[in-house]
């Protein structure tokens, strides 16, 4: 599986207004395609979570010495139980208003649908196409914020020949 090494990544986590580095919270996750269906993964979040009962990709806090690709990973593996083949591709990073929240969207391309074990922060899951996923009700403001702003990306990485 290829790794982000833009260096890059780990220099947007921090806020640029000091000669010292000033960590910011900062969050990153992914948002799968299957090649095979041309469907994406989206999952409903559970009661104990922020925005409950809301659809959105698999994500979380970066902790501390991590990375967002690191981070995207590891809440994969812990929020779905699978670790899949995918390539990843940084599509979007959501920043708020005043620098305080980064959050950094990847696109996790696999070859075919995986069925994901759900652990507490997530009560189902659904494969969709890009029609269904704009037209879903109850989504996350994250995930409106990646298709609104990162669908052409995602659009132009899922459409090149390479992927």
């Amino acid at each position: 599986m290829p790794k982000p090494t833009d260096n890059k990544l780990q220099s947007i986590l921090y806020n640029d207004t000091t000669d010292k580095p000033k960590p910011t919270k900062a969050g990153a996750g992914v948002l799968f395609y299957a090649k095979s269906t041309a469907r994406y993964l989206v999952l409903r979040r559970s009661s104990i979570v922020k925005e409950p009962y809301t659809w959105s990709g698999v994500g979380g806090k970066i902790d501390p010495g991590e990375g967002p690709f690191e981070t995207a990973k590891r809440e994969v593996f812990e929020e779905m139980g699978v670790d899949p083949a995918a390539r990843y591709f940084l599509v979007f990073v959501f920043k708020s208003n005043h620098h305080q929240f980064k959050y950094f969207n990847f696109l996790g391309v696999v070859d075919k649908e995986f069925t994901p074990t759900l652990n507490d922060e997530n009560i189902d899951y659904e494969w969709v196409s890009w029609d269904d996923l704009v037209r879903m009700p109850k989504k996350h403001y994250g995930l409106q914020s990646l298709i609104k702003n990162g669908g052409a990306k995602i659009k132009s990485i899922i459409n090149a020949p390479s992927t």
